[in-house]
């Protein structure tokens, strides 16, 4: 049996609720996190920080871990987007496009990682603010997952969504029935829970829990969500 860790994290690009811009305290939470798999959101100059900052350059040289990008946004001085790190480096790579004409650009990042021994699918996404373009955007999702149900599946991300019983995530939870979830959201007084991790049938959810540290206590608007799994 093989047991591992999970975080989501969306980070703001590195802004802090104190309105201080500070990639190394949010890599100093991510070292910290002690996860094998992590899932990043708002990673990128999105007018917050330093334009020609690359983010995900400094988290590939500063992280410790292997990072797949997924950008959603390309300018000429920075891209911003999503971000999956992982111990082992990522196989193929693929990118959803959860964009919705007229609307801020979404996506996901989907990968194939290696944990023990085990391949693994994992998705990383943000969604967006409208409950209609979510349910759009959550319908895109589940047509990718139902091309490759066999492999043992995670997905993960800053949902957006607050409603624990709507039509959209009981048709993610058909798929994906393990879910994680807590207030996440805001940190000042975390009430929402924004940030989720659902897993396939193949694991079993052994718990989980919002990360507070003194960083992440200000390193972003939301905090981070981890969560243990088991694969037999």
């Amino acid at each position: 049996m093989t047991k591992f860790s999970v975080v989501t994290y969306n980070i703001h690009s590195c802004l802090g609720i104190d309105g201080q811009w500070l990639p190394d305290r949010v890599n100093r939470a991510i070292r910290d996190f002690d996860a094998e798999i992590i899932g990043l959101q708002e990673v990128g100059w999105h007018l917050r920080g330093r334009p020609n900052f690359d983010q995900y350059a400094y988290l590939k040289q500063h992280s410790g871990f292997e990072v797949a990008e997924g950008p959603v946004k390309h300018r000429e001085d920075a891209h911003f987007g999503n971000a999956l790190l992982t111990r082992e480096p990522p196989g193929k790579t693929r990118a959803i496009d959860l964009t919705i004409q007229s609307h801020v650009p979404r996506g996901a990042i989907d990968i194939d990682v290696t944990v023990d021994g085990h391949l693994i699918r994992v998705v990383n996404m943000h969604l967006g603010l409208a409950p209609w373009e979510r349910r759009i955007q959550i319908g895109r999702v589940i047509v990718s997952l139902a091309e490759r149900r066999d492999v043992p599946t995670l997905l993960m991300g800053d949902f957006n969504h607050w409603r624990p019983g709507s039509d959209s995530l009981t048709r993610l939870t058909d798929i994906l029935p393990h879910m994680a979830t807590a207030a996440t959201w805001h940190t000042r007084l975390p009430v929402v829970p924004f940030d989720r991790i659902l897993a396939s049938r193949h694991f079993r959810l052994l718990g989980n829990e919002v990360v507070v540290t003194p960083e992440t206590q200000l390193a972003s608007d939301h905090l981070p969500l981890k969560a243990w799994f088991a694969l037999d």
